[in-house]
């Protein structure tokens, strides 16, 4: 299993059943979240919806935190 392939995957799967389900766009989210102190620019967004771009750590964390869910669940593992 290609661990990268399957986190990009996983993540860019939440965000957007994240952004169908607050019925908001990228830039929305962006914006939201800098407005709620989670520091991170639309294009980075972006990249992490469409898979293009691995999240660090500290990313994770941070969009995690603002879904309210958990970095493991971001990062899909516990799909099978």
């Amino acid at each position: 299993m290609d661990y990268a392939e399957h986190v990009k995957s996983s993540v860019a799967k939440y965000l957007a059943k994240h952004l169908a389900e607050s019925n908001m766009t990228i830039n929305a989210m962006a914006k939201d979240m800098n407005a709620k102190g989670y520091l991170i620019r639309p294009t980075t967004l972006a990249n992490y919806f469409n898979g293009a771009t691995m999240v660090p750590g500290s990313n994770a964390l941070m969009i995690a935190d603002y879904c309210g869910t958990s970095v493991d669940e971001l990062l899909g593992a516990y799909v099978e």
